[in-house]
């Protein structure tokens, strides 16, 4: 094995570990408090997902063209790892109402989890066109596309997305990492210390094993 083969898998073998530390520090899924005024409300505001999807399934049933039953009812079943069952739903709402965000914000975050990265970057840059000022999108596209070891597109998207929001502190952990990764240690740790003073107390643990 040459010296090239051997020092490209050292940088595979290190971005994979900075990638998985890297997930410890998010949550992919994408909340909603909804209105408590009924009985489906209510238990989506309770985490009882599958009693919120039974009353979804009701309110489809009496209107097919529920647009808020189907973005619920996806975000749902995601909540239940039924994640197929989440983009059929997704896809139904986005049908009904295209120009609306937060759906393809939420089919991007499944794609994620399904590890179809670049299905992700497709929905999120869609989110982006309809709300410019959408920072889930930029922080999901970001992970994403470090993800496919575009390390220096997802700084990019982190960065607009601090821009949206300047206490955005789990974001600054993202970018920190990936700076770190692309050999910008300095900056990455600033970022990382940045975030631990916003709150994101995890920072510090990247800190202690990245910026010693």
């Amino acid at each position: 094995m040459d010296n090239s083969t051997l020092i490209t898998k050292a940088m595979k073998s290190s971005y994979f570990a900075l990638l998985s530390f890297l997930f410890l520090f998010v949550s992919l899924g994408y909340s909603q408090t909804v209105r408590e005024n009924d009985n489906r409300y209510a238990k989506y505001n309770n985490n009882d997902f599958k009693g919120a999807i039974v009353e979804y399934n009701k309110a489809i049933k009496i209107d097919i063209n529920n647009e808020e039953a189907y973005l619920l009812r996806a975000t749902a079943k995601s909540g239940i790892n039924d994640h197929i069952g989440a983009i059929v739903d997704y896809n139904r709402f986005i049908e009904i109402n295209p120009n609306y965000a937060e759906g393809y914000v939420g089919r991007g975050i499944v794609k994620n989890q399904l590890q179809d990265f670049r299905g992700a970057i497709i929905d999120c840059t869609k989110a982006i066109k309809i709300d410019p000022k959408c920072k889930t999108s930029y922080r999901l596209r970001g992970l994403s596309k470090s993800s496919l070891n575009d390390g220096k597109g997802a700084i990019i998207d982190f960065t607009f997305a601090i821009e949206i929001d300047p206490k955005y502190a789990e974001v600054y952990c993202l970018r920190g990492l990936c700076k770190i990764f692309l050999n910008q240690k300095d900056s990455g740790c600033v970022d990382l210390s940045k975030a631990g003073e916003l709150g994101h107390s995890k920072a510090y643990d990247a800190i202690k094993r990245f910026c010693q």
